[in-house]
Formats: structure tokens, C-alpha cells, sequence
């Protein structure tokens, strides 16, 4: 078993193709002992597009008072995708630098991340993050 211990309990990483090819998701360990994780993803839009069972509708994001980008601030805004999303490290990509939940929205992220409805992500890839 792999030494957890001084792991980081939070991270950022690059979505692979769920819910929304490559973009930014903000991810929780939620034990200490393995790599199950809960994540939130976040987009330019305030709208998206949700594809389940061939069956696609619009759903309204949640605009954040802030961008979770620095260098984006006061440029655009930054909205986090309305489900938490329930699985494996492995179920991201790489680990991205740089982005940072600013201090206003950092209560509404921890309730996002308590009411929001969870999705299971059950398909895992073995490829390199």
C-alpha cells in the first residue's frame, strides 16, 4: 500500500472525457488510505450541455463571486458544473498548477460539495494521468 500519509487532501487536475473533456475539476480525497476521491469541474459557461443515455439537455452552472484561474480575474468568470462526481484519482488527469479557489467562494464550494447531486464515476482508465 502506498505511503498516504503526507498526501495533500485536496487537488486540481484536467477532466479526461467526463462529464466534459479537459477542463479544470477540483478534487477531495475522502479517505486516507486509498485514491476515492469527489471532485467538481468548472467552466466558462453559464450554461451546459448534458449528455446522459443519448439524451442531451441544458443545464444552468453556479457562477462563482470569483475566477478559479488568478490570471483570469476580472477578465471572465469562472461557474462550477451543478454535480459532484464520486471516484477514483485515476478518473482525472494531469495535475494542473495555478488555480486557487478564491477566499469568497471557498464556504459555497464546501456547501456545493455537500448538496449538489453526486454521480458515481465507474469507468476508470490504467493510462499514465
Amino acid at each position: 500500500m502506498a505511503n498516504t500519509r503526507h498526501r495533500k487532501k485536496w487537488g486540481w487536475a484536467r477532466t479526461k472525457n467526463i462529464p466534459h473533456a479537459h477542463h479544470p475539476a477540483y478534487y477531495k480525497y475522502t479517505s486516507n488510505n486509498n485514491d476515492d476521491i469527489m471532485y467538481v469541474t468548472f467552466t466558462h459557461h453559464a450554461e451546459v450541455e448534458i449528455t446522459k443515455d443519448n439524451i442531451t439537455i441544458k443545464v444552468d452552472t453556479i457562477k462563482l463571486n470569483e475566477n478559479i484561474d488568478p490570471k483570469e480575474r476580472g477578465i471572465a468568470k469562472s461557474y462550477v458544473f451543478p454535480i459532484v462526481y464520486i471516484g477514483k484519482r485515476s478518473a482525472l488527469g494531469k495535475k494542473i498548477d495555478g488555480m486557487e479557489i478564491h477566499q469568497s467562494d471557498k464556504e459555497d464550494l464546501k456547501r456545493l460539495f455537500e448538496t449538489l447531486p453526486k454521480e458515481v464515476i465507474t469507468r476508470i482508465s490504467n493510462s499514465k494521468k
